[in-house]
């Protein structure tokens, strides 16, 4: 204990003094606040967002509408009667011009083949096209006469197709207590002709442009058959 108070006596403590900022590093802090301040005041404040969702929700409907239009989209329906004639008119225009044109050229002359091959072109095309005009008229005058004598039959006798039509119905397993009053309704309907011609005879009522789509298109295809 005495050693310590001859210590505390003859070695006093110095007062401790408060920590001092150096005079440069708050020099330097001040310039780099200022320098941060200057840039924040030159960049440009971020635009102000004006998001509607009433707009957005109409883009969104647009969107979905135009993609169901393209995957909704579907090619025309060809009729499968001008596939038909057309298949008919380029398997002969393969064959028979080729064919002549073959023979010809057995004469070593040029031009008869070429002469030889054009007019077997253009004969065979008005023959064919003719053929297909004249096929689609006889299927036109065929349901004209079918459809004459169905419509006499339903004149003549319209109760005795009550039968007929219930042994139509018969292989769709229809309940009785709906195929009475159906047969009934058809049997005074204006629209019983067009049925017994669709369902009974399976003739559908043909385009009164048939005969000549069948005929120009079965000539074209000979034609462009030869050609090839």
């Amino acid at each position: 204990m005495s050693l310590v108070w001859l210590k505390n006596l003859f070695i006093r403590p110095s007062p401790t003094s408060p920590p001092q900022h150096s005079q440069t590093s708050n020099k330097a802090r001040c310039a780099a606040h200022r320098e941060a301040t200057e840039r924040s005041s030159l960049l440009p404040s971020p635009p102000t967002s004006t998001y509607s969702t009433a707009t957005d929700l109409e883009a969104l409907t647009t969107s979905s509408a135009s993609s169901t239009r393209t995957s909704g989209f579907s090619f025309p329906r060809v009729d499968a009667r001008l596939i038909s004639d057309a298949t008919i008119g380029l398997s002969d225009g393969l064959t028979v011009p080729f064919a002549l044109t073959a023979g010809l050229s057995a004469l070593g002359n040029t031009k008869v083949v070429i002469y030889g091959g054009l007019a077997e072109l253009v004969a065979g095309a008005i023959s064919m096209g003719l053929g297909g005009w004249l096929g689609a008229k006889s299927e036109l005058a065929s349901y004209n006469a079918t459809e004459a004598q169905t419509a006499a039959r339903i004149a003549a006798a319209p109760a005795s197709l009550h039968d007929e039509l219930t042994a139509l119905f018969e292989p769709y397993d229809i309940p009785p207590s709906t195929l009475a009053p159906l047969t009934t309704h058809l049997l005074t309907s204006p629209s019983l002709l067009p049925f017994l011609m669709r369902i009974e005879h399976c003739l559908p009522p043909p385009s009164p442009h048939r005969a000549l789509a069948s005929a120009l298109t079965i000539a074209s295809a000979y034609f462009l058959g030869g050609l090839v």
